[in-house]
């Protein structure tokens, strides 16, 4: 099948599939038990319930069903970058990051967000929801060596978690100190053969909303671990 199999952005499943799709009905196997028959209702209506049930804003926002439930448990196909249903949403996928002026020194690279666990901030960082765990994908144009993560604490004490690629650091932060981590990035995942993914994650233990914490402060959101992504080649 081609690359873009899946029905490009905002496409919820395998458009070749959906034409054969009627014809499985008639290849049910015969099951004496009734209960042995709800098994397939059961499992099918895991993943695909919250998308029958409420069809407009599964067309609106077709990938919200992935934030949260039984997707979570899965890992995201990263043979389908440019396909995956929340690429309509612009404000959590290509989000250009390092590039950093004014020498800009540092390679820029583009961060996919699973989730709506990051609240982005309009420089070169984003912010971990607290109590949350954000999951994202970086992409860039070229093999990069390392990644170094700049991870900044706020109000509060917390315990950080950063997973690259598989390998993870555990930091504990005190309120308003920093600290960097660095991986080693292989070759990662060969988007159409050509551009080099990897999977990541960060979460903070505790959070706090700088509308309580700080004096003339307006900001209401529940910010737990500040991030900055710098890439190395």
């Amino acid at each position: 099948m081609p690359y873009t199999w899946n029905g490009g952005g905002g496409s919820v499943g395998n458009r070749y599939f959906m034409g054969a799709y009627g014809a499985f009905l008639f290849l049910i196997p015969p099951i004496s038990r009734p209960v042995l028959a709800m098994v397939p209702w059961a499992v099918g209506a895991l993943f695909t319930a919250s998308l029958i049930l409420n069809p407009f804003a599964t067309s609106s926002q077709p990938g919200n069903h992935s934030k949260s439930g039984p997707f979570r448990w899965l890992p995201p196909e990263l043979t389908l970058v440019y396909d995956w249903p929340l690429n309509n949403q612009e404000d959590r996928v290509r989000k250009w990051f390092g590039d950093i002026p004014p020498e800009r020194a540092t390679p820029g690279f583009q961060i996919y967000f699973f989730d709506d666990n990051a609240y982005l901030d309009a420089g070169k960082t984003f912010w971990v929801r607290g109590e949350s765990e954000a999951e994202f994908l970086i992409k860039t144009d070229r093999p990069m060596k390392r990644l170094v993560l700049t991870l900044s604490a706020g109000a509060v004490d917390t315990e950080v978690d950063a997973t690259v690629a598989g390998r993870t650091q555990h930091v504990g932060l005190s309120a308003g100190a920093s600290q960097q981590v660095f991986f080693a990035l292989g070759e990662g995942f060969p988007y159409q053969g050509q551009w080099p993914v990897w999977k990541a994650s960060v979460s903070s233990s505790a959070g706090f909303v700088p509308a309580l914490t700080e004096e003339h402060a307006t900001d209401t959101r529940y910010l737990g671990v500040r991030v900055k992504p710098v890439l190395v080649e």
